[in-house]
């Protein structure tokens, strides 16, 4: 009775949400951009607080109250045994100050610069809401939380920044417990943060492709073969390139390998993924070349798109479920620097390698200004677009990553952290929708390859620091799928069923769609986007 009785509450509410705004729109009025109490009759304000109240404990089988502390102290706090001490359990749901003083402070941060950027349209509200929510005292925590759910619901759902509004709203939770101590409401935290879950589930279906962001020697040749491994459609052979669209990576500077190459007679003049511009291919095109051909998947390997004249109009293609994947950049330079060595070995051979152009690969120098844009903060260069991409060495700087930041967070739908074995899976699994987690890893160079690396590699650090930023939005991420996954646990689908084993049949082609194979329109299960 209390299922059917929250089923009806949740509809009815949602029936007079639509009819509020429908009957506005009839009037000549717009649907208020920023959502206060008078714009909500109490019929709502009953319908949404019993659909909270109900649907959520009943249907959804909720956190218990340490849960839910668990969860964000799992993500955000340090790592303790609390769970294996009754003692220590008992003390943390009593305990604030839980964040360590950076996170704490760049969660603060991540607040200040979001609410500068942004004065106009739809995400000041949120923001407001947000503030009001991590000073709220625990008389009027219930209202804002519920207060919160609601705003949420009047947001569209094809809002480009719904992963910045996930953020925002796990970061003010965190910092409310972090100041005032442990949700008293956590049963209303919960169904936040269900919302939110539901809301990305939803996203990723009606989109129905993938954009992978392909940061070099930072594990996307493992995903690409995992993602087709999950059902998805896309070409291995070029590492889920498309030759089409000219996303390959560049690395070496074509003018300083003439210079190492003085008056010598060699027989690679042209070294292999040089820097060069890209033909402008918009992301509409893109996804429409994606249908013809029957992909679901495909990456992009080179920089963001739109930031021909500035890094501020650099973006991903946003009509794609859009994944980055991080790695610690000091693994990755030397990655990049091995495998540099091996295109040189096999392009121009042992000899001229050794003797002409990387006779003096033991320094720095000569890496750096053989590879520009791989030693030197690659990942905001591949974020801020061709006009920052092609920035000479040591040009980046304090706003460039203050803008690669920004889009990080508000246009980035599922971010991967390599290193970390558990985040990682998490998204795979909730922010992907993927069964199959164990990725194939390729691309591992040789053992001979260490003799490139120069001596004083720590000149490069400098020019490479480690920016946690990424990692942070990821752990608020995993909040919510972890959130997910608890009700995962109770028995409610939110997690699509196996995919099956990749398939033998040829791809299918618009003339080929008669075939038997092509019936189901040439497209497999691949997580969230092929669960539709």
């Amino acid at each position: 009775t209390l299922s059917c009785l929250s089923y009806v509450s949740y509809l009815l509410a949602q029936f007079l949400l639509s009819l509020k705004k429908r009957t506005k729109r009839l009037a000549g009025y717009r649907t208020p951009r920023s959502l206060n109490d008078d714009h909500l009759s109490p019929a709502m304000k009953l319908c949404a607080t019993y659909t909270t109240i109900i649907i959520l404990p009943y249907c959804f089988n909720s956190f218990t109250y340490a849960d839910i502390i668990h969860v964000f102290r799992t993500w955000l706090g340090p790592q303790t045994r609390s769970e294996d001490d009754p003692y220590r359990f008992a003390e943390a749901r009593h305990a604030k100050g839980f964040l360590d003083n950076k996170i704490q402070k760049d969660l603060a941060d991540f607040l200040d610069w979001t609410e500068r950027d942004y004065k106009k349209g739809l995400l000041p509200a949120v923001l407001s809401t947000a503030r009001r929510l991590i000073n709220a005292e625990n008389a009027t925590l219930r209202d804002e939380l519920i207060y919160f759910r609601i705003q949420l619901g009047y947001l569209p759902t094809n809002f480009v920044k719904w992963p910045l509004v996930r953020r925002i709203v796990v970061a003010s939770l965190a910092l409310r417990q972090d100041r005032h101590g442990p949700l008293t409401q956590d049963l209303y935290a919960e169904g936040l943060l269900m919302q939110l879950f539901m809301q990305h589930q939803f996203s990723a279906r009606r989109k129905g492709m993938m954009e992978f962001t392909h940061i070099s020697k930072s594990g996307g040749t493992s995903f690409c073969r995992l993602a087709v491994d999950n059902g998805c459609q896309s070409d291995t052979e070029w590492n889920c390139l498309v030759d089409a669209f000219g996303d390959d990576p560049r690395y070496f500077d074509q003018s300083y390998h003439e210079i190492l190459r003085r008056s010598w007679n060699t027989s690679c003049d042209d070294i292999e993924k040089p820097m060069k511009p890209r033909l402008p291919i918009s992301c509409r095109t893109r996804r429409m070349w994606l249908q013809r051909h029957a992909q679901t998947a495909y990456a992009n390997e080179y920089t963001a798109f739109g930031g021909f004249t500035s890094p501020v109009l650099a973006h991903p293609c946003r009509n794609m479920l859009t994944v980055l994947q991080l790695r610690h950049p000091y693994e990755r330079i030397i990655s990049h620097i091995k495998f540099a060595w091996i295109i040189y070995l096999l392009r121009c051979g042992e000899r001229d390698s050794r003797a002409v152009y990387l006779k003096n690969r033991n320094r720095t120098d000569v890496w750096l200004a053989l590879m520009p844009a791989p030693l030197n903060n690659y990942l905001i260069r591949s974020l801020l677009g061709e006009v920052v991409f092609n920035l000479p060495r040591g040009a980046i700087s304090q706003a460039h990553l203050d803008i690669a930041r920004g889009i990080l967070a508000k246009h980035y739908d599922v971010l991967l952290v390599l290193e970390d074995e558990n985040l990682f899976q998490a998204s795979l699994r909730y922010g992907l929708g993927f069964q199959r987690l164990n990725p194939r890893h390729d691309n591992k160079a040789p053992k001979s390859a260490k003799e490139s690396l120069p001596r004083d590699l720590w000149n490069l650090y400098d020019l490479n620091r480690l920016d946690q930023f990424g990692v942070l939005m990821a752990r608020l991420d995993a909040i919510v799928y972890d959130a997910a996954s608890r009700v995962a646990k109770s028995g409610v689908a939110v997690t699509p069923t196996p995919s099956p084993p990749p398939s033998q049949q040829p791809r299918c082609f618009p003339w080929d769609m008669d075939k038997p194979h092509c019936r189901d329109g040439g497209f497999r299960r691949c997580g969230w986007i092929g669960d539709r």
